[in-house]
């Protein structure tokens, strides 16, 4: 089995050092983008099996991001979780078509397990 990949969109540099001594002990790399730009291409050249997004990194381009990767023929099947401090996270990822969502400070054990969950799945789904 290959190595997992992570790819994390935020710019919350504290966030991303957090999420980043998550995930060794599970061997998965962690990929960070600080902007949602050209991310089909990013996404092609990186190849993640789950995508997590920061609402604010994206801004008003959350759904557009959002929704090319999942109408695209070989990233629908990516999980995408978006993260953000707004308290219409909920909302937010239901209109953008994201996966699932988590509203910022989480809980690091709500958070990991999450991420497990979506990327246990996406092992059986391919």
């Amino acid at each position: 089995m290959s190595q997992k990949i992570i790819l994390l969109i935020e710019s919350d540099t504290v966030l991303i050092e957090i999420i980043q001594l998550i995930f060794p002990e599970y061997s998965y790399q962690i990929k960070v983008e600080q902007f949602s730009a050209d991310i089909i291409n990013k996404v092609n050249f990186i190849k993640p099996d789950i995508i997590l997004i920061d609402s604010h990194v994206s801004g008003k381009h959350l759904t557009i991001t959002t929704h090319l990767l999942k109408q695209h023929r070989c990233f629908y099947k990516i999980p995408i979780i978006i993260m953000s401090t707004d308290l219409q996270v909920e909302k937010l990822a239901v209109a953008a078509g994201a996966d699932d969502f988590l509203t910022k400070p989480f809980n690091i054990c709500e958070f990991e397990d999450k991420v497990l969950k979506y990327l246990n799945q996406h092992d059986l789904s391919f």
